[in-house]
């Protein structure tokens, strides 16, 4: 596998997690409860800005729930419940979002101070065919080979 077919896989992957989360986009809503000690407790929510055609309301994102308790007749249970694909998003996304803000820093830093293409054996736009083929093993002096190598690296977190 080229580096960049590495690099759209691992894109291909956050995408498919965004996909697979409640539509977009999320709000956090906060709200403050004053309690006899004179503070306040806080409460951080996460819905949809949107509101959801039955409900007439925003989607919660992350919700209170209660189950049933674990005999008949018992207390019921209090729960903090989130989606599997919304929980796997936003897990991810701790370790996603700063890798691929990374690379595009990496990509755009590469683009503003590109070297002249004349230096290039392949000349532009070498990254779209032939580099893409040769990045693993290229001879040349191409600052597209570094680029690639190095947004590939931060992407799948081997820097």
């Amino acid at each position: 596998m080229s580096i960049s077919e590495s690099i759209l896989t691992h894109l291909d992957a956050s995408n498919a997690r965004a996909e697979g989360a409640t539509e977009g986009p999320w709000q956090v809503v906060t709200d403050e409860h004053p309690h006899y000690l004179g503070n306040k407790h806080t409460e951080r929510r996460i819905f949809t800005t949107w509101s959801h055609p039955q409900l007439k309301a925003p989607v919660g994102i992350v919700n209170l729930s209660t189950g049933l308790g674990a005999v008949k007749g018992g207390h019921a249970r209090q729960m903090v419940y989130i989606k599997g694909n919304d929980a796997a998003f936003i897990a991810a996304s701790r370790t996603e979002l700063p890798r691929a803000n990374e690379a595009i820093r990496v990509l755009v830093d590469a683009i503003s101070v590109a070297p002249h293409l004349s230096d290039c054996k392949y000349k532009a736009p070498c990254w779209r065919s032939e580099l893409e083929e040769a990045a693993d093993t290229c001879e040349c002096t191409c600052w597209k080979a570094e680029v690639l190598t190095r947004a590939h690296a931060i992407l799948t977190g081997a820097q």
